[in-house]
């Protein structure tokens, strides 16, 4: 994936090895923000994050390539 690309965000706890359901941002659209870097993550923005003080710095994360399921573009016939 490169920046400005879309994914599907599914947060997974690695010391328990579980996916977490119960994260407020599991199953978001996601935009990549950063590329890879050497540990294998990337920093993500939600797309759909609430309106708030300094949202530019406040809706930054970081995610395992593992837990992004990237959105390809289909073209319609």
């Amino acid at each position: 994936m490169k920046i400005g690309d879309k994914a599907i965000w599914i947060p997974v706890n690695f010391a328990l090895r579980m996916v977490e359901k119960e994260h407020p941002h599991y199953g978001k659209v996601v935009t990549i923000i950063e590329g890879i870097d050497r540990f294998g993550r990337y920093r993500i923005s939600v797309d759909d994050f609430p309106n708030c003080n300094s949202r530019d710095k406040v809706n930054r994360f970081m995610a395992d390539e593992v837990e992004l399921l990237e959105i390809k573009n289909v073209a319609k016939n």
